[in-house]
C-alpha cells in the first residue's frame, strides 16, 4: 500500500458488502496509491507509468510550464482498468460530457450519494466547468472519504507537489457542496464550497462493456 500502509478509519468497515469490482478499485488500487507525495518512491513509480505527465513534470522543473495536477490521472488509474468504454478510460476535462455519451453519469439531486469507487466530478458552482475530479471511497449521510491526486502536497521553490491523499468532506446534501475538507491524518480543516456536480456509476459504466487498456492488478507500475 502507501507509505501508512491503510485506509483511514472509517473505510475499513463499509466494504462488507460491496461487489468485487469496487472492492478492487480500493484496494487493490487506490491503497496502493494512497497516500504517497512526489518525490517518494510510490508516487514516482505511479508518475512514470503514465508517460504524458512525466513529461509534464519535466516541463514543470525546467520552468518551462508554471504547473501540471495529477486529478485525472488518478481517474485514469481507476478506468483504464476497468471494462468500460475506450474513451472513458483516457478522461479529460471533459469526463461529464464522456460519461453522459455512454449513459453512466449520474446526475448529483442531493437524495442519493456515490458508492465506493464512482469518480466524482466537482465545480465551483452548479453551472461552471469541472474544477476537480475524484474517487469515492465510502459516503454516510453528511460524510465522505476521498481519493484526490493533485497540488496538495506543499511546495517547494515556489513550484506546488503533487500528492495523492485521503480526503475527509463534509457534504451538505441541500447545497450538493462539499462545505470542508481534513486530509487524513492531519488536524487542519479548510472550509470552501466545492459543488458535486455528479459522478461516474461504475456499474453502469461497466455495463457498457469495453476492454481495459491496462490489465495488471494491482498496480504493477
Amino acid at each position: 500500500m502507501g507509505q501508512s500502509g491503510r485506509l483511514p478509519a472509517p473505510v475499513w468497515d463499509d466494504f462488507y458488502d460491496i461487489d468485487t469490482w469496487r472492492w478492487r478499485v480500493i484496494f487493490q488500487l487506490l491503497a496502493h496509491i494512497v497516500p504517497s507525495t512526489e518525490g517518494d518512491g510510490v508516487f514516482d513509480r505511479w508518475i512514470a507509468s503514465h508517460s504524458g505527465l512525466e513529461r509534464d513534470r519535466a516541463l514543470v522543473l525546467a520552468g518551462q510550464k508554471k504547473a501540471y495536477t495529477t486529478c485525472n490521472m488518478l481517474m485514469e488509474t481507476v478506468l483504464s482498468r476497468l471494462p468500460v468504454p475506450r474513451d472513458l478510460q483516457r478522461p479529460t476535462f471533459m469526463l461529464e460530457a464522456v460519461a453522459r455519451k455512454h449513459g453512466c453519469w449520474v446526475e448529483n439531486t442531493g437524495q442519493v450519494l456515490p458508492k465506493a469507487g464512482d469518480c466524482l466530478v466537482l465545480k465551483h458552482s452548479p453551472n461552471g466547468q469541472q474544477a476537480h475530479v475524484c474517487v469515492a471511497a465510502t459516503a454516510w449521510g453528511g460524510r465522505m472519504v476521498t481519493a484526490d491526486a493533485g497540488q496538495n502536497g506543499g511546495a517547494k521553490a515556489g513550484i506546488p507537489i503533487q500528492a495523492a491523499r485521503w480526503i475527509h468532506r463534509t457534504y451538505d446534501s441541500r447545497s450538493r457542496c462539499f462545505t470542508a475538507a481534513r486530509i487524513d491524518g492531519s488536524s487542519q480543516v479548510v472550509t470552501g464550497s466545492r459543488f458535486l456536480a455528479g459522478w461516474v456509476d461504475l456499474d453502469l459504466a461497466m455495463a457498457r462493456g469495453g476492454t481495459p487498456f491496462r490489465t495488471h492488478w494491482p498496480v504493477g507500475f
